[in-house]
Protein backbone atom coordinates (compact mmCIF):
# COMPACT_ATOMS: atom_id res chain seq x y z
CA UNK A 1 0.00 0.00 0.00
CA UNK A 2 2.74 2.46 0.94
CA UNK A 3 4.62 1.60 -2.27
CA UNK A 4 1.52 2.41 -4.36
CA UNK A 5 0.99 5.69 -2.52
CA UNK A 6 4.64 6.75 -2.96
CA UNK A 7 4.54 5.75 -6.64
CA UNK A 8 1.50 7.93 -7.24
CA UNK A 9 3.15 10.85 -5.49
CA UNK A 10 6.27 10.42 -7.65
CA UNK A 11 4.14 10.46 -10.82
CA UNK A 12 2.47 13.68 -9.70
CA UNK A 13 5.73 15.39 -8.73
CA UNK A 14 7.37 14.35 -12.00
CA UNK A 15 4.52 15.83 -14.06
CA UNK A 16 4.66 19.07 -12.08
CA UNK A 17 8.44 19.28 -12.51
CA UNK A 18 8.12 18.84 -16.27
CA UNK A 19 5.51 21.59 -16.32
CA UNK A 20 7.81 23.90 -14.39
CA UNK A 21 10.58 23.40 -16.93
CA UNK A 22 8.36 24.38 -19.88
CA UNK A 23 8.92 28.07 -20.59
CA UNK A 24 6.73 28.59 -23.66
CA UNK A 25 7.26 31.73 -25.72
CA UNK A 26 3.57 32.54 -25.35
CA UNK A 27 4.42 33.97 -21.93
CA UNK A 28 6.73 36.73 -23.17
CA UNK A 29 4.16 39.27 -21.95
CA UNK A 30 4.85 39.81 -18.24
CA UNK A 31 1.18 40.68 -17.75
CA UNK A 32 0.32 36.99 -18.07
CA UNK A 33 0.72 34.79 -15.01
CA UNK A 34 2.03 31.25 -15.48
CA UNK A 35 0.88 29.76 -12.18
CA UNK A 36 -2.23 29.65 -10.03
CA UNK A 37 -3.52 28.16 -6.83
CA UNK A 38 -7.13 27.44 -6.02
CA UNK A 39 -9.23 25.91 -3.24
CA UNK A 40 -12.54 24.12 -3.76
CA UNK A 41 -15.52 23.00 -1.69
CA UNK A 42 -18.27 20.74 -2.96
CA UNK A 43 -20.07 17.42 -2.82
CA UNK A 44 -18.91 13.89 -3.62
CA UNK A 45 -21.22 11.10 -4.74
CA UNK A 46 -20.38 7.42 -5.29
CA UNK A 47 -22.08 5.60 -8.15
CA UNK A 48 -20.14 2.31 -8.20
CA UNK A 49 -19.56 -0.41 -5.64
CA UNK A 50 -19.73 1.84 -2.56
CA UNK A 51 -23.02 3.30 -3.74
CA UNK A 52 -24.38 -0.24 -4.18
CA UNK A 53 -23.19 -1.03 -0.63
CA UNK A 54 -25.17 1.89 0.79
CA UNK A 55 -22.45 4.48 1.38
CA UNK A 56 -23.75 8.03 1.10
CA UNK A 57 -22.26 11.05 -0.60
CA UNK A 58 -20.55 13.74 1.41
CA UNK A 59 -18.32 16.78 1.42
CA UNK A 60 -15.43 17.17 -1.03
CA UNK A 61 -12.44 19.42 -0.31
CA UNK A 62 -9.63 20.21 -2.74
CA UNK A 63 -6.56 22.40 -3.16
CA UNK A 64 -4.74 22.70 -6.48
CA UNK A 65 -1.64 24.19 -8.08
CA UNK A 66 -1.67 24.80 -11.83
CA UNK A 67 1.01 25.68 -14.37
CA UNK A 68 0.34 26.96 -17.90
CA UNK A 69 2.31 25.13 -20.58
CA UNK A 70 0.82 27.37 -23.30
CA UNK A 71 -1.99 29.93 -23.33
CA UNK A 72 -4.54 27.12 -23.62
CA UNK A 73 -2.87 24.09 -22.03
CA UNK A 74 -2.54 23.59 -18.26
CA UNK A 75 -1.06 20.90 -16.04
CA UNK A 76 -2.55 20.79 -12.56
CA UNK A 77 -1.73 18.95 -9.34
CA UNK A 78 -4.56 18.51 -6.81
CA UNK A 79 -4.86 17.29 -3.24
CA UNK A 80 -8.39 15.99 -2.82
CA UNK A 81 -10.38 14.68 0.16
CA UNK A 82 -13.85 13.16 0.51
CA UNK A 83 -15.65 11.30 3.28
CA UNK A 84 -18.49 8.80 3.67
CA UNK A 85 -20.03 6.60 6.35
CA UNK A 86 -22.55 3.84 6.86
CA UNK A 87 -24.20 2.05 9.81
CA UNK A 88 -24.62 -1.74 9.76
CA UNK A 89 -26.27 -4.07 12.29
CA UNK A 90 -26.42 -7.83 12.79
CA UNK A 91 -25.77 -10.58 15.30
CA UNK A 92 -23.36 -13.43 16.04
CA UNK A 93 -23.44 -16.16 18.68
CA UNK A 94 -20.41 -14.74 20.50
CA UNK A 95 -20.99 -10.98 20.23
CA UNK A 96 -24.79 -11.09 20.31
CA UNK A 97 -26.54 -8.27 18.51
CA UNK A 98 -24.19 -5.60 17.20
CA UNK A 99 -24.06 -2.40 15.21
CA UNK A 100 -21.08 -0.61 13.71
CA UNK A 101 -20.62 2.73 12.03
CA UNK A 102 -18.01 2.55 9.28
CA UNK A 103 -16.33 5.89 8.55
CA UNK A 104 -14.22 6.10 5.38
CA UNK A 105 -12.02 9.07 4.52
CA UNK A 106 -10.32 9.16 1.12
CA UNK A 107 -7.34 11.40 0.35
CA UNK A 108 -6.08 11.63 -3.24
CA UNK A 109 -3.13 13.05 -5.16
CA UNK A 110 -4.19 13.89 -8.72
CA UNK A 111 -2.39 15.08 -11.86
CA UNK A 112 -4.56 16.56 -14.64
CA UNK A 113 -3.89 17.94 -18.13
CA UNK A 114 -6.51 20.51 -19.17
CA UNK A 115 -7.31 22.45 -22.32
CA UNK A 116 -8.88 25.90 -21.94
CA UNK A 117 -11.06 28.05 -24.20
CA UNK A 118 -11.31 31.75 -23.19
CA UNK A 119 -14.63 33.46 -23.93
CA UNK A 120 -14.21 37.02 -22.71
CA UNK A 121 -14.14 37.10 -18.89
CA UNK A 122 -15.24 33.44 -18.79
CA UNK A 123 -12.95 30.47 -19.52
CA UNK A 124 -14.20 26.93 -20.16
CA UNK A 125 -12.01 23.85 -19.84
CA UNK A 126 -11.93 20.06 -20.00
CA UNK A 127 -9.22 17.55 -19.24
CA UNK A 128 -8.13 14.12 -18.04
CA UNK A 129 -5.70 12.77 -15.50
CA UNK A 130 -4.50 10.06 -13.13
CA UNK A 131 -4.29 9.78 -9.37
CA UNK A 132 -3.61 7.65 -6.32
CA UNK A 133 -6.37 7.29 -3.71
CA UNK A 134 -5.65 6.47 -0.06
CA UNK A 135 -8.66 5.16 1.91
CA UNK A 136 -8.72 4.97 5.71
CA UNK A 137 -11.45 3.03 7.54
CA UNK A 138 -12.48 3.48 11.15
CA UNK A 139 -15.34 1.36 12.50
CA UNK A 140 -17.00 2.02 15.87
CA UNK A 141 -18.57 -1.24 17.04
CA UNK A 142 -21.17 -1.76 19.80
CA UNK A 143 -22.09 -5.32 20.85
CA UNK A 144 -24.56 -6.74 23.37
CA UNK A 145 -22.13 -9.26 24.92
CA UNK A 146 -18.60 -7.90 24.31
CA UNK A 147 -19.07 -4.16 24.79
CA UNK A 148 -17.73 -1.48 22.48
CA UNK A 149 -14.49 -1.25 20.53
CA UNK A 150 -12.96 0.33 17.42
CA UNK A 151 -11.12 -1.19 14.46
CA UNK A 152 -9.12 0.52 11.71
CA UNK A 153 -7.72 -0.42 8.31
CA UNK A 154 -6.36 1.28 5.19
CA UNK A 155 -5.72 0.66 1.50
CA UNK A 156 -4.76 2.59 -1.64
CA UNK A 157 -5.56 2.31 -5.35
CA UNK A 158 -4.83 4.08 -8.62
CA UNK A 159 -7.49 5.77 -10.72
CA UNK A 160 -8.29 7.88 -13.77
CA UNK A 161 -10.55 10.91 -14.03
CA UNK A 162 -12.16 13.38 -16.43
CA UNK A 163 -12.90 17.00 -15.55
CA UNK A 164 -14.91 19.81 -17.06
CA UNK A 165 -15.73 23.25 -15.79
CA UNK A 166 -15.18 26.94 -16.09
CA UNK A 167 -14.21 30.05 -14.19
CA UNK A 168 -14.99 33.73 -14.20
CA UNK A 169 -12.14 36.25 -14.03
CA UNK A 170 -12.90 38.85 -11.38
CA UNK A 171 -9.55 40.55 -12.07
CA UNK A 172 -6.47 39.46 -14.03
CA UNK A 173 -5.34 37.55 -10.95
CA UNK A 174 -8.52 36.60 -9.05
CA UNK A 175 -11.10 34.11 -10.32
CA UNK A 176 -13.99 31.92 -9.17
CA UNK A 177 -15.19 28.76 -10.84
CA UNK A 178 -17.12 25.51 -10.82
CA UNK A 179 -15.91 22.02 -11.76
CA UNK A 180 -17.28 18.53 -12.25
CA UNK A 181 -14.95 15.52 -11.97
CA UNK A 182 -15.74 11.87 -12.70
CA UNK A 183 -13.36 9.13 -11.53
CA UNK A 184 -12.76 5.43 -12.06
CA UNK A 185 -10.54 3.52 -9.63
CA UNK A 186 -9.30 0.06 -8.80
CA UNK A 187 -10.82 -1.91 -5.90
CA UNK A 188 -9.98 -1.23 -2.28
CA UNK A 189 -10.15 -4.24 0.08
CA UNK A 190 -10.30 -3.61 3.82
CA UNK A 191 -11.45 -6.36 6.19
CA UNK A 192 -11.33 -6.85 9.97
CA UNK A 193 -13.06 -9.46 12.14
CA UNK A 194 -13.00 -8.60 15.84
CA UNK A 195 -15.07 -10.47 18.41
CA UNK A 196 -16.68 -12.34 15.45
CA UNK A 197 -18.05 -9.01 14.14
CA UNK A 198 -17.15 -8.65 10.45
CA UNK A 199 -16.16 -5.24 9.05
CA UNK A 200 -15.38 -5.21 5.34
CA UNK A 201 -15.28 -2.71 2.50
CA UNK A 202 -14.42 -4.03 -0.93
CA UNK A 203 -14.92 -2.37 -4.29
CA UNK A 204 -14.09 0.62 -6.44
CA UNK A 205 -14.36 4.29 -5.49
CA UNK A 206 -16.08 5.24 -8.74
CA UNK A 207 -18.11 8.41 -8.54
CA UNK A 208 -18.15 12.12 -9.19
CA UNK A 209 -17.61 15.40 -7.38
CA UNK A 210 -19.01 18.85 -8.08
CA UNK A 211 -17.11 21.76 -6.51
CA UNK A 212 -17.07 25.54 -6.36
CA UNK A 213 -13.66 27.18 -6.12
CA UNK A 214 -11.76 30.43 -5.83
CA UNK A 215 -8.21 31.02 -7.04
CA UNK A 216 -5.28 33.39 -7.44
CA UNK A 217 -2.76 33.63 -10.29
CA UNK A 218 0.88 34.46 -9.73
Amino acid sequence: MKVLFKSGAMVLLTLLALAGLNMNAAWADSGNYRNYGRAGLGLNQFNGDLDDAGYDGGINLSAAYGRYLTNNLVIEGTVDYFYTDQEISGSTSIAGTYSHEDQVGVGALLATLKGEIPLGPVTLYAGAGIGVYYAALKSEIDTAKLGSFDVEDEDSVFGFHLVTGGYYNITQRLFVGAEGRYRWTGDIDMEKITGTVPVRIKGNLNGYAVTLSAGFRF
